[in-house]
């Protein structure tokens, strides 16, 4: 912690730096145990043991606000620990990233009814939610940049994802939103032609269970857009692929090895 302040009338100024209730004064290279031992009037010593007492100060409100902080992350993780399911009021407008990371808890998420999206709404809301198993309907067909990244993530009961209608994606919008899904066994169907930029990264990877991709994209020439999707899924399943495709390559950022690729 440090506090900086002028002696006035004097060209110098003092850093002081509470470590553990103790006082250090650096001036330039040289440190001080006792500010008060560069003071040579009077006047100097009296303004720095006031500066001095008002750190202490400081540092004691600062101690004090730390615990109180500590004690209500401790309450509400608590509380998020044991919540089962959530029900948004009309007036709720904005949501924080990672709103409900790690409820461990909850088994059904709440509806999101809202059709314009703003960047990053809902990154990793759901993140680590091991209980999930019922999620909300995506009503949204725009998508905007980091919409969904991590919306899923590791939520290992999820079983079943929801409809992605959208045929239009933005930079990043479903970037490791299901990865270390290990029970979801079918993927949602993609109908997007033309992919955007890291729209696909990481998207499916982890999902150890996953066997059944329905993709239509025709156009897969975006910046890392299926870079390692579906690393990590199913040693066997089915890969239904637009007829008119056929640049997928072979492996995790592809179709993945070993599946059955079918004509849509």
């Amino acid at each position: 912690m440090n506090f900086i302040f002028v002696l006035y009338r004097f060209t110098i100024i003092i850093i002081i730096n509470i470590v553990n209730a103790q006082l250090y004064t650096n001036v330039g290279v040289y440190s001080y145990d006792n500010p008060v031992d560069l003071c040579k009037g009077d006047i100097c010593r009296y303004r720095v043991a006031v500066t001095i007492k008002k750190c202490r100060k400081i540092k004691s409100e600062l101690e004090k606000l730390n615990k109180i902080e500590r004690r209500i992350n401790k309450e509400t993780s608590k509380d998020l620990d044991s919540l089962e399911s959530i029900t948004f009021g009309e007036s709720v407008t904005t949501i924080g990233q990672s709103a409900f990371y790690g409820c461990t808890s909850l088994t059904t998420a709440p509806e999101l009814p809202a059709t314009i999206l703003a960047n990053y709404c809902y990154v990793n809301m759901f993140q680590s939610c091991t209980s999930l198993t019922t999620v909300p309907v995506l009503s949204a067909t725009t998508l905007v940049s980091n919409c969904y990244v991590g919306m899923f993530r590791g939520c290992t009961s999820l079983t079943q994802a929801p409809v992605l209608s959208a045929a239009t994606l933005a930079n990043s919008c479903y970037r490791q939103m299901f990865n270390g899904c290990t029970s979801l066994t079918t993927a949602p169907e993609l109908p997007a032609t033309e992919l955007a930029d890291y729209c696909y990264y990481e998207m499916f990877s982890g999902c150890t269970s996953l066997n059944y991709i329905k993709c239509l994209a025709t156009d897969i020439s975006a910046n890392g857009c299926t870079n390692s999707w579906v690393d990590g899924v199913a040693s066997t399943g089915t890969f239904v692929k637009n007829a008119s495709m056929s640049s997928w390559t072979t492996g995790e950022n592809g179709i993945p090895a070993n599946w059955t690729r079918v004509n849509a």
